[in-house]
């Protein structure tokens, strides 16, 4: 079976007012899965404003006929033309799984994803470079366990205090824990973020910053499930930037079985927003705060 990757196309301003146009984007024998766009940052050059890359991309994992294998591939769109081009550009090209894509377009265009090429999950990714082509894949985090769902941090600025321009930031899942990681260049840290592994276990981190009137906070959330349970809760966190005192966790919810949280940022102020799904009495509901 085959799947297509379709793209809804509108303006949020008339979201409401306008028909909705859906414009199919691929057409192949291959299994197409889980399109992930740029996050811009909202007060900087995202990557479409640079000399180096002038198109806005979507990527996606491309499967073969048996799923036993995906590599990493995308899209541009012609903005003269106001349309995806047709042709696919494949960032990894081999007989192994690669999945999981999270992708920033600061401090660098970097694209990073999970793959098992060396007989179990690590975290790999690549680097679009001042000569417009992009870096050959390199291994970010390659142990023995499983290293898996990597998030970018969102951010909106890079005004930091301190020395961080050039510095990208990252959660990931590694032996039911979850981990905080700061590379530039090189992987810089690496922290764990809660504590108590021993009654619960942590998986799907993701983060996001507030950095408005001074503020430089991170904060991150995940899913939490007791040792003996079920079912899984949305804990919130946070800590400023340049220390590693994460605060005591809170439960933003205990209501089902609470998973997929994910953070949205709008605009350049402090506000972000925190999703997630519950599954409560044999039903599915998307919630925010």
């Amino acid at each position: 079976m085959r799947r297509i990757l379709f793209i809804t196309l509108l303006l949020i301003n008339v979201f409401f007012a306008q028909e909705v146009e859906i414009e199919q984007l691929t057409n192949t024998n291959y299994k197409i899965s889980n399109p992930v766009f740029p996050y811009y940052s909202d007060n900087m050059p995202g990557f479409w404003w640079k000399s180096t890359y002038s198109k806005t991309t979507v990527f996606f994992e491309v499967y073969d006929d048996l799923s036993k294998s995906s590599n990493i591939a995308y899209l541009e769109f012609n903005h003269d033309e106001r349309k995806f081009d047709n042709e696919i550009f494949y960032l990894t090209n081999n007989q192994f799984m690669q999945r999981n894509i999270t992708v920033t377009t600061f401090p660098e265009f970097v694209v990073m994803w999970e793959t098992n090429k060396n007989g179990n999950w690590d975290i790999e990714y690549v680097i679009y470079q001042s000569d417009s082509t992009w870096s050959d894949p390199k291994m970010l985090l390659d142990s023995d366990q499983d290293e898996v769902n990597p998030k970018i941090v969102k951010m909106m600025s890079n005004y930091f205090r301190g020395n961080y321009e050039n510095t990208l930031w990252f959660t990931f899942q590694k032996n039911k824990k979850v981990y905080f990681a700061e590379f530039e260049d090189s992987l810089k840290s690496i922290e764990l973020v809660f504590p108590d592994t021993v009654n619960y276990q942590y998986s799907n981190p993701t983060a996001s910053t507030t950095n408005h009137y001074g503020s430089n906070d991170f904060y991150l959330a995940a899913e939490m499930q007791e040792a003996q349970s079920t079912t899984k809760q949305i804990i919130l966190t946070s800590k400023e930037l340049g220390t590693s005192d994460w605060k005591e966790f809170k439960v933003i919810c205990d209501s089902g079985n609470s998973h997929s949280p994910e953070f949205l940022q709008i605009g350049f102020d402090a506000y972000y927003f925190l999703c997630f799904e519950i599954e409560d009495n044999s039903r599915n509901s998307v919630n925010i705060l």
